[in-house]
């Protein structure tokens, strides 16, 4: 015997949708599935798993005869329980998709080289991608997105943005020797900031090596760095070693 039938429900067909659904849920209660479904203050105070309460008291009602038709009820219910998930999942989507585009075009208000997603290992990025560009920003869309209710935040990134891509930094960058082939920046969570300046390959026997400085204090400190360490060899020694440092300022922090 179902709850339904217990309780003399089963033949009542004229219930409003929320207390059908409430209703119908009492046959999960009376499974053991949930509790407190009649309980008004836990109505509005708990987050209750209404498809899987439902699903479970349509599995029960399938297998009698006599409540077949509550269980199709419940199917429906499901159904449109599941609909309303999804417009609600879409409508969050493109709210949050209407945060990031008014976020980058805010940052693109400046002379720069966006890229919104997170670099998991900067060695490899810069081993992997030819950046030939002074301006590059690298910003994660969760910090983005963070921006939009943190002022104090987007603040501190949009100054460092600005600082980075004025045209005073850049006509410093471009002073520099060796030349640089590329001058980065990425965002962390938090608002701090790493800078990496990358200088051309130069052939060294059978190995390519380039000059590679990174700084988490400021673009100027990168640029006090890269101009005296020239001593006609390659600053870092090698490769691997200025990667390594690249790496491990970056990697302490995630994007």
């Amino acid at each position: 015997m179902s709850y339904m039938d217990d309780k003399g429900l089963t033949n009542n067909t004229g219930m409003k949708s929320f207390n059908k659904m409430t209703a119908y849920s009492s046959q999960a209660e009376y499974n053991g599935y949930c509790s407190g479904i009649y309980d008004e203050n836990a109505a509005w105070t708990v987050e209750r798993d209404w498809i899987g309460i439902l699903g479970n008291a349509k599995e029960t009602f399938f297998s009698i005869p006599q409540t077949y038709n509550q269980g199709l009820e419940c199917e429906k219910i499901i159904e449109n329980l599941k609909k309303w998930s999804d417009t609600s999942s879409d409508d969050e989507n493109t709210d949050y998709q209407k945060i990031l585009s008014e976020r980058k075009n805010e940052i693109y208000t400046y002379d720069v080289t966006l890229n919104v997603g997170s670099i998991g290992n900067v060695t490899d990025f810069l081993n992997t991608h030819d950046i030939r560009c002074k301006n590059y920003v690298a910003i994660s869309a969760d910090t983005l997105s963070k921006m939009e209710e943190n002022p104090a935040l987007k603040k501190k990134v949009m100054s460092a943005i600005e600082e980075f891509c004025s045209s005073e930094a850049q006509a410093e960058i471009n002073a520099l020797a060796p030349p640089v082939k590329s001058a980065g920046m990425i965002v962390y969570p938090d608002g701090d900031t790493l800078y990496w300046l990358e200088g051309y390959p130069n052939d060294f026997g059978d190995m390519k090596e380039k000059k590679v400085i990174v700084s988490e204090a400021d673009i100027a400190n990168a640029q006090r760095v890269y101009s005296s360490a020239i001593d006609g060899n390659v600053v870092e020694n090698n490769m691997e070693t200025a990667m390594q440092i690249l790496g491990t300022a970056y990697m302490r922090k995630d994007m």
